[in-house]
């Protein structure tokens, strides 16, 4: 091995020698050798690391100022070959004071979650043929001004791909509503027989949401971020319920050339349930316009393909099976518009107000299938159904 004192005393001529030397700073070298330790036979032996430290002089620096110069280091590995992989070794040798980074597979540039309570109004109407489709419409059912009080939460995630999570849910009780049944014998509304007026200030909805799509920023002015629109394309699937009730019953109309005559007036007793869910896939684009750093607005847009399915327990039909009276399905779609308003309080905090407007319809393959109390089964065709809704709703919105 070639003693430290003889590497420096060659290596000082020929820098003194060279052309670049005389042009650039003085340059101090200082070689390191650490001593060679015996390891196990089974182990791979470490190499001797010769470590480097360049210093470049400052020209001209204050006599009071302490300089820190730059620091080159060079690590040189033995190339003997025992060694097949120097990775390893040159691994061993990193300075362990130097955290290493952990990058997540999935790491998310921001995130935004928000709370917010609300009002919504709910109007739905359904209907059944007779046997064999005569009359048209047999009985129809419509619940009307359904005033429901919400709560609803979310988060969206977008990542450094720009691609995006979103997930959306709410809750609402029902606090007030009104129920109409009526009945017919001829097509089209004619000929009714039976009427019921009756109370809906019970139940409740569930709307859960979740989908993935991609983010897209284009600002107006190069030079500035705002003003600026993001386009989010998403997909996603939902579920949407209702749980509906008649209480309260005040038969308001009754036919008197019927065998069976149906006395007018309350009949408090009828406790009449009629749960109602929309399931399936949606496609949406979300429009946001941000004018400054502080507002912005949303124009969200969505399409959905549904599943209708209901189940029913008309509690005072003695001829009717417990608790599940009779189940309806059929497929429909749904349409979703949604205006928010943002105004941002600081930096992470924001004020939401939006407005919904939803329009649900399902009136293909309408089966009405009737669970009869003597264990027969009778199947008539379900003409449809649908849902109107209308909401507001104000929140805060935290971004992290």
């Amino acid at each position: 091995m070639v003693n430290n004192n003889t590497q420096v005393k060659v290596l000082v001529p020929l820098l003194l020698l060279s052309p670049v030397t005389w042009s650039a700073p003085p340059l101090k070298i200082h070689v390191f050798e650490q001593e060679e330790q015996k390891e196990p036979a089974n182990q791979v032996s470490k190499v001797p690391l010769l470590e480097m430290h360049v210093f470049e002089q400052q020209k001209q620096a204050p006599i009071n100022q302490k300089t820190q110069a730059p620091l080159l280091k060079m690590h040189v590995f033995d190339s003997s070959p025992e060694m097949k992989n120097n990775a390893v070794v040159a691994k061993r040798y990193t300075n362990k004071n130097t955290p290493e980074k952990d990058e997540l597979a999935l790491s998310y540039v921001k995130s935004e979650s928000y709370l917010k309570v609300g009002y919504r109004q709910d109007d739905l109407q359904w209907s059944i043929a007779g046997p064999e489709g005569t009359p048209n419409i047999l009985s129809e059912l419509t619940w009307k001004d359904i005033k429901i009080a919400t709560v609803s939460t979310g988060t969206t995630f977008i990542f450094e791909s720009n691609w995006l999570i979103d997930l959306n849910l709410l809750f609402g009780s029902i606090y007030s509503g009104e129920n109409q049944d009526s009945d017919y014998l001829g097509d089209d509304r004619t000929f009714e027989f039976s009427r019921s007026n009756n109370s809906s200030d019970e139940g409740s909805v569930l709307d859960i949401s979740v989908a993935t799509g991609y983010n897209w920023t284009f600002p107006f002015n190069q030079k500035s971020p705002y003003p600026s629109i993001e386009l989010q394309p998403q997909i996603g699937l939902s579920y949407y319920s209702q749980n509906l009730k008649a209480t309260d019953g005040n038969q308001t109309l009754a036919a008197d050339f019927l065998e069976f005559q149906v006395p007018l007036g309350a009949f408090p007793s009828l406790n009449a349930t009629y749960d109602a869910t929309w399931f399936g896939p949606w496609l949406g684009l979300t429009s946001k316009f941000n004018f400054t750093d502080s507002f912005s607005l949303s124009l969200k847009l969505e399409y959905h393909y549904v599943k209708y399915g209901s189940t029913a327990d008309w509690n005072l039909r003695g001829d009717f099976s417990h608790p599940e009276s009779f189940t309806q399905k059929a497929d429909g779609y749904g349409l979703i518009g949604d205006i928010e308003a943002e105004f941002k309080l600081d930096t992470q905090l924001a004020l939401n107000l939006s407005i919904s407007y939803q329009d649900w319809q399902a009136h293909n393959n309408g089966v009405d299938k009737k669970f009869l109390s003597d264990d027969t089964t009778l199947t008539t065709q379900f003409n449809g159904i649908d849902w109107k809704s209308v909401g507001a709703n104000v929140g805060l919105i935290y971004s992290f």
